[in-house]
């Protein structure tokens, strides 16, 4: 069984810095730090404290092919709302097409 390391009292996180930010602010905020697979925190005090908060790529990218298949869907949903017959070929097309990246970047 491991045995976890005592944090010495002076490098225990106890203190808060309260930070006003805009609603644009807090999402771009917290999507850089989903992009570095961090908390809000660890990415706003890395930040802060001129500390590497490095992008993995295929983080990245997978996040954007999220984001894109999201898009897709939302798009065909507002075609069907309107009546309108959305291009299923064309849109399932590009939906497989990003599951498909996904899969190579998650190797």
């Amino acid at each position: 069984m491991a045995k976890f390391k005592k944090i010495a009292p002076e490098e225990k996180r106890g203190e808060r810095i309260p930070v006003m930010v805009n609603v644009a602010e807090k999402d771009q905020i917290t999507l850089l730090a989903k992009i570095r697979d961090l908390s809000v925190s660890d990415y706003c005090r890395r930040t802060a404290l001129q500390r590497r908060a490095d992008v993995t790529f295929d983080t990245q990218a997978i996040l954007t092919l999220i984001d894109l298949t999201r898009e897709i869907r939302q798009l065909h949903a507002t075609f069907k709302e309107a009546g309108i017959a959305p291009p299923e070929e064309s849109m399932l097309g590009l939906i497989l097409d990003a599951r498909a990246a996904m899969l190579r970047i998650a190797k």
